[in-house]
């Protein structure tokens, strides 16, 4: 005979994992008075034979045909064990039984049943009832044990047996069949197909094996009869039943805990429909998922009742297997999250049993397999009361954990019963009174007297008391005590005189040098708010900070100023004349309530969010970490400062130097560089360093910690969460100190800590003054070892967002647990409380993610992609690996936009850490069945095969590469990023550029141009001799005509280079630049004379047409002179493209242009954006002889001759600039049309990355005989 659904669910399981005896259940009849034992085996001998389930063998044919078949009546004796002569008959009775239970059950021989007789008294027994879950289900075991109780009893009073009730296997197997060809099993499949349109996909890989754990734990209690009466009269009022009560109370349990609106449980049903499947002992039980929704204002009575409707629901549709769900409709399992994997399962088929004269109360021992964390409710009419059992898996529920669960669900059932049945479930408190007197107050038990006091206040002691110790080294630079307070001194005295106090504002924008330590030291001692800035941010993004902070001064040097807004009140030092100041302490410029600094994290809304820190919060974690970390180390110690001063954790730094310790302010070059710091470490014999953990990896790799001396041997490890495998070797390593350290900017850098050791990674206990709170939804605590979000209050908590009053009053709340007027920090972290009182760091709330150490809201990156013109919509998110990385899905809008292009976008906007390593264009993001984004469902960033090395310098840059990233083989065409590139390894290859190449790139070079081959081009330009050649190759390679690119009014192609990455590879394009650049060529005397020259240079690399010509500005007016010079040679040119370019007009009267507009347009030719003001490869004498060069070419205009070109015409038009084009001044000069193409951008930035990748495009289409669609001009 087959199978039925279940039977084959449980087949399968079996198969998987044959020596899991978890498949076996039990029960245990416990009878008071004396039994027969020849009338019981008699009546279990007539049972069997009459319950054909209890008799089949099962087997398959090797094909995937699985069978069952009944076999004969076996011949076997009812075991009977006297074990009163036990010490303790009740345990030894317990331990034998789940003896047997721990045998597996080998599927294919009978009996798979296992019946004893225990005696534990004079008038005590027990009947053991153990049996493979394949041949019955509990509604099954019920039917047989009514029966044989009926047989027995029948038998003592000498009566006939009743007749036998049971229907045959062969019944419900014919009658389920019929069931699955029928229009209900269709009607059932597409109601489940609807319910679960929106559950996860189940994962084809994962074998039963490795989540059905071999035992389990188990937890039992009794609801008392008035509560169980109590239960029934509220199950009475919602019109509805006692186990959609309990249905209800659980759902409401997880609800609270795990912090969903929508709940789902699986709930054991009988799958029984007809008096057929009622009558025949079986294996036909069902698990579906129950989905009910609730929010904290939700009534009791309306949960109970929403429970009821979604419980009958499912009733009407129960015979559809899960099976069937599993593998017709694909759906996992599990939703998922925590307390996902509950269930349930009331038993309402328990009857009163008597065996004879005497009473009998079943006891289940086992129900077979738990996969999560199943409760069963038995209603036991015997006494009126509820047997509540919780079964879990320890692997997932320890029985610490499953006893609080247990103990917590009893007492919420009492709540239940004693409830109003209008009180908003919100209200209900899941805690004891022990609990939350823990949570709340015990665990936070951190009050320590701090005195009232400043940064500087504390700095200056230290100066006092030791002048002459070591306190600031950075580089070559070495500063004591007393000189670094004199320096700071004079800024601050300075600031002062120009205005500087409390609660203004003062922005540094400075080289990472010791001079950076002085200014925030000068800013604090003014009284003024410290502001601090990375100069190597994106000009955008530090200019979008500074309009957020609106600085009285931006504190910057000459060098830096360039790149600075100029519109800013810049403050140069160089120029100020410090030392003109006093070297004495300011006096009475601020107070500990007086904002101390403002630091950026990202911002969900797009924006980021300025935190505005006191002086009393930065003395209340000095003296946390005086207490803890320092001066428990007994000596003074060198402390490392690694971070960027954008990041608040450089704010340590400072504390250790108002600790009186000795600070080394690591420089760029060696701090983002593993081996070189980890050599620093070692040379300078550094005690403390505060690392991120993903750096620290970095760092361990290059041997850090090694040897037999350890240098740090004090670790700060935060930022993000210590995984397991890095907690396992800091804990291990000999003479290592290590402490991680949990907080975010809003509590003042660190809020909880503690050293690493212990079996798990943990976040620790909260600091000095410091509260912890882990809070449900409703802002109720949570009981230990029960996760929720992250509060902190206490002496840490920052003032504000400054000048975002909405969003601090969404994240800075009053506190409800602390002393009146306090407030605490909503975090957004998802914490609990271990048994012991320590916080463990469990994920996010939201989509905030960490990528080594810096704070990422993805709305805010999303934010800066959808503002591209040619961005519809973008999804960021985080790749799974060990060390996440950021991935960005973007969807066109009007026009094409490639990956190149949207790097180089934001790139531009925000810092290095926030630039997507991967970006993926989609033409529509995958939506659920609800019209959601289906985060499952978006693709995986493809890498693309690549060329391999051509010369020396690409082999050694692909050898780079593969160095740096700790891949394989790297290919010129491989994109850093899409190989694992991060912004640290970014910054290790750019100081290996300078290490081993001698070549000084910028960290956003490396964004611009990710591949080896975009890398040896920049390096091409801004390196070699022939930059300032008449011809520039900016891809020499190819076997199709080249593209020429003539240079604009600046006499350079530079601005050309980010050109080939989007036309065919097989395409050479070279720049065509003025002669008389490297001083080796004459100028020319006439227009004509000029043109000639071009035409020489292309002929030297191309000596017959087709000829490609493209020119920008009066570039595109000199390529429209060669063109015709070429044509007039019987030349054919193919192509004439003019991006946003107008003719010559020799009439026109030109004044000799003025040094300080040549360097503008200079920069231009070069490819900077408009604001530039330096370029590194461009020295005074290249600025004098270009200057040279521009003014005769000037002066050879008036001798242009007009002429012809015979052909068409592509033109690309900015339509953000001053004067837009509309061809016509062209339709003169030409026999053709006027191709135009229109591109959003203004005529200065028409040659930088974004309209250069759609120029690129639709050039590369021209190229490809594929006209691209355009607006054709007459």
């Amino acid at each position: 005979m087959p199978l039925t659904a279940a039977q084959t669910g449980v087949w399968f399981a079996q198969e998987f994992d044959p020596a899991n005896p978890i498949y076996r259940a039990a029960e245990a009849l416990e009878i008071e008075g004396p039994v027969d034992v020849a009338l019981l085996e008699v009546a279990l001998r007539q049972a069997v034979d009459e319950a054909e389930a209890l008799r089949a063998r099962f087997g398959d044919d090797g094909h995937g045909r699985i069978w069952q078949a009944i076999e004969p009546l076996p011949d076997w004796k009812l075991p009977v064990v006297d074990l009163r002569g036990a010490a303790d008959p009740v345990a030894a009775a317990e331990a034998w039984m789940w003896a047997d239970l721990g045998r597996a059950a080998d599927l294919r021989r009978s009996p798979l049943f296992s019946f004893a007789l225990l005696r534990t008294g004079q008038q005590r027994f027990t009947v053991y009832l153990g049996l493979h879950h394949i041949i019955l289900d509990g509604f099954g075991l019920s039917l047989f044990i009514q029966r044989v109780a009926e047989l027995y009893t029948a038998a003592e009073e000498r009566r006939p047996a009743p007749p036998c009730p049971f229907g045959s296997l062969a019944q419900i197997l014919a009658d389920e069949a019929e069931y699955e060809a029928s229009e209900r099993f269709a009607r059932d499949q597409q109601y489940w197909t609807e319910q679960l349109a929106d559950w996860p996909a189940s994962r084809g890989s994962q074998r039963p094996s490795s989540i059905v754990p071999h035992t389990f734990l188990r937890e039992t209690g009794y609801v008392t009869p008035a509560d169980t009466e109590a239960l029934r009269a509220l199950a009475r009022q919602v019109r509805t039943s006692l186990p959609s009560v309990a249905m209800s109370a659980l759902a409401l349990y997880v609800h609270r805990l795990a912090g969903n609106d929508e709940v789902t449980l699986d709930l054991t049903v009988n799958g029984r429909a007809g008096s057929v499947a009622r009558g025949v002992p079986s294996m036909v039980a069902n698990v579906l998922p129950l989905r009910t929704r609730m929010t904290p204002s939700t009534t009791v009575a309306e949960l109970v009742r929403t429970t009821a409707n979604s419980a009958k629901n499912l009733l009407r549709h129960q015979r559809y297997s899960s099976t069937h769900l599993v593998r017709d409709l694909g759906i996992a399992h599990h939703r998922g999250g925590y307390l996902g994997d509950w269930g349930i399962n009331v038993m309402t088929h328990d009857v009163q049993l008597r065996f004879g004269r005497h009473p009998a109360v079943l006891r289940n021992l086992s129900n077979g397999p738990v996969t999560g964390l199943g409760v069963n409710v038995y209603d036991r009419p015997a006494d009126g009361s509820l047997r509540i059992d919780f079964n879990s898996d320890p692997a997932k529920y320890d029985a610490a954990t499953t006893a609080a669960h247990h103990r917590r669900f009893l007492a919420l059932l009492h709540a239940l019963a004693t409830a109003d049945p209008e009180q908003q479930v919100g209200t209900i408190d899941m805690l004891s009174a022990d609990e939350r007197e823990l949570v709340l107050n015990t665990w936070n038990d951190t009050r320590r007297e701090t005195p009232a006091t400043t940064l500087p206040e504390l700095f200056e002691a230290r100066v006092r008391a030791a002048p002459d110790a070591t306190a600031l080294v950075c580089g070559s630079t070495t500063l004591s005590a007393a000189e670094l307070n004199t320096r700071a001194n004079r800024l601050a005295h300075l600031l002062i005189a120009r205005g500087a106090g409390p609660e203004t504002r003062i922005a540094l924008a400075l080289p990472r040098t010791a001079d950076y330590i002085v200014a925030v030291l000068g800013v604090l001692k003014a009284g003024a708010v410290c502001v601090p800035l990375d100069a190597s941010h994106p000009p955008a993004r530090i200019e979008a900070l500074l309009s957020d902070t609106r600085p009285l001064h931006v504190l910057t040097t000459a060098t830096t100023s360039a790149t600075l807004p100029v519109e800013q009140p810049l403050l140069v030092l160089d120029d100020v004349g410090i030392d003109r100041h006093p070297g004495t302490d300011p006096t009475g410029t601020h107070r500990p309530d007086h904002a101390a600094y403002v630091c950026f994290t990202s911002g969900s809304t797009g924006r980021p969010k300025g935190v505005v820190v006191e002086h009393r919060h930065l003395a209340n974690l000095f003296h946390d970490h005086q207490r803890e970390l320092i001066a428990p180390a007994g000596r003074r110690l060198r402390a490392a400062l690694t971070a960027s001063f954008s990041f608040d954790t450089a704010w340590e730094g400072l504390l250790f130097l108002a600790a009186g310790q000795e600070v080394h302010l690591v420089e760029d070059a060696v701090r983002l560089a593993p081996a070189a710091l980890v050599r620093y470490f070692s040379r300078h014999r550094i005690d403390f360093a505060d690392l991120t953990p993903s750096f620290l990896r970095l760092l361990l790799a290059e041997g850090l910690l090694s040897g037999p001396e350890k240098f740090p041997w004090l670790l700060m490890v935060g930022g993000e969460a210590v995984d397991p495998a890095l907690w396992s070797t800091l804990r291990d390593c000999p003479g290592v100190e290590a402490w991680n350290y949990y907080g975010p900017t809003e509590s003042t850098v660190d809020a909880v800590y503690c050293r690493i050791e212990g079996d798990r990674p943990v976040i620790g206990r909260p600091g000095h003054n410091v509260r912890a709170y882990v809070l449900d939804r409703a802002m109720r605590p949570q009981p230990p070892l029960v996760p929720g979000e992250l509060y902190l209050a206490g002496d840490q908590v920052a003032r504000e967002y400054l000048d975002q009053e909405a969003l601090t009053a969404q994240r800075f709340l009053p506190d409800p647990f602390g002393p009146p007027g306090t407030r605490m920090y909503r975090t957004g972290d998802v914490a609990r409380w271990t048994e012991n009182g320590v916080l463990e760091y469990l994920g996010r709330t939201d989509e905030q993610v960490k990528i080594r150490g810096v704070r990422i809201e993805p709305r805010e990156i999303e934010a800066v992609l959808t503002a591209h013109p040619r961005a519809a919509e973008a999804v960021v998110t985080t790749t799974k690996s060990a060390e996440p990385e950021l991935i960005a899905y973007v969807v066109p809008g009007p026009g094409p936009v490639d990956t190149a292009e949207l790097r180089s976008w934001t790139a531009k906007r925000l810092p290095t850490s926030m630039v997507p390593a991967s970006f993926v264009v989609l033409d529509e993001l995958p939506l659920t069945v609800h019209g959601k984004l289906d985060h499952s469902a978006l693709p995986a960033a493809e890498i693309r095969a690549g060329r391999a090395a051509r010369t020396p310098r690409e082999e050694q840059l692909c050898a780079l590469f593969a160095e740096v990233l700790g891949v394989g083989e790297v290919t010129i065409d491989d994109d850093f990023f899409e190989l694992g590139g991060q912004s640290l390894l970014a910054a290790e290859l750019v100081t290996r550029l300078r290490a081993d190449l001698d070549a000084e790139v910028p960290l956003g070079v490396v964004y611009e141009a990710p591949t080896v081959a975009d890398l040896v081009r920049v390096l091409e330009r801004e390196t070699s001799s022939n930059a300032f050649d008449a011809l520039l190759p900016l891809r020499a390679s190819g076997s199709r005509p080249p593209l020429f690119c003539v240079h604009p009014v600046g006499g350079l192609s530079w601005c050309y280079a980010g050109l080939p990455r989007h036309l065919p590879e097989d395409v050479p394009v070279y720049g065509l630049q003025s002669s008389g650049l490297t001083g080796n060529d004459e100028l020319p005397s006439s227009f004509r004379e000029m043109i000639d020259g071009y035409v020489r240079q292309i002929r030297s690399v191309q000596q017959a047409g087709p000829y490609h010509l493209l020119g920008w500005s009066l570039g595109g007016a000199l390529a429209h002179a060669i063109a015709t010079r070429l044509q007039a040679d019987g030349e054919r040119v193919a192509l004439l493209a003019l991006l946003d370019a107008r003719p010559v007009d020799p009439q026109a009267q030109r004044a000799a242009p003025k040094r300080e507009d040549v360097r503008s347009m200079l920069l231009q030719a070069a490819g900077l954006p408009p604001e530039a003001e330096v370029h590194p490869a461009l020295g005074e004498k290249h600025l004098a002889a270009l200057t040279t060069v521009l003014i005769n070419a000037a002066a050879l205009l008036p001798t242009y001759t007009e002429s012809t070109f015979d052909g068409d015409l592509l033109q690309f038009r900015a339509t953000q600039a001053d004067h837009i084009t509309d061809g016509g001044e062209w339709r003169s000069r030409i026999t053709g049309e006027v191709i135009s193409h229109d591109i959003a951008c203004t005529h200065h930035t028409i040659t930088q990355a974004e309209p250069m990748a759609v120029i690129g495009r639709l050039i590369a289409d021209h190229l490809q005989w594929q006209p691209a669609a355009a607006a054709t001009s007459r």
